[in-house]
């Protein structure tokens, strides 16, 4: 979808787990505005130039996608509302091993308006 509306992309991985997975490679490699930073903790913000890196694509929201939804989405999320950025998360782009923590940070999501329920084209729509 990054490919498809010129959307920038910004791969996060974390310092002490596996690099991204090939099958995701492949269409991040098809983005042209992409960047790949590497974190330290849960939030993405925290101890990086994300938020320097969206300042120069001039980035005003943000979609957030991953698989630690009750930690590391939920506190990049946080974050990223807090300096002023838009939030939007499908229930579709995120997922926790523990449901329980997924459930409650869905929920955050819900609360703070951040969670998109429709087609995930529309998740780049302004």
């Amino acid at each position: 979808l990054c490919a498809d509306h010129d959307v920038p992309l910004v791969v996060i991985e974390h310092r002490d787990d596996m690099d991204t997975i090939s099958e995701l490679e492949k269409s991040i490699s098809k983005v042209r505005r992409r960047m790949t930073i590497t974190k330290k903790g849960d939030d993405a913000f925290e101890g990086t130039n994300l938020a320097q890196v969206l300042g120069t694509w001039n980035v005003l929201s943000i979609v957030l996608m991953g698989l630690n939804t009750g930690a590391c989405v939920k506190l990049t999320a946080i974050s990223a509302n807090r300096l002023g950025y838009g939030v939007r998360i499908s229930p579709a782009l995120v997922a926790d091993a523990e449901q329980e923590y997924e459930g409650t940070a869905l929920e955050l999501f819900r609360e703070r308006g951040f969670l998109h329920f429709g087609a995930l084209s529309s998740l780049f729509e302004q």
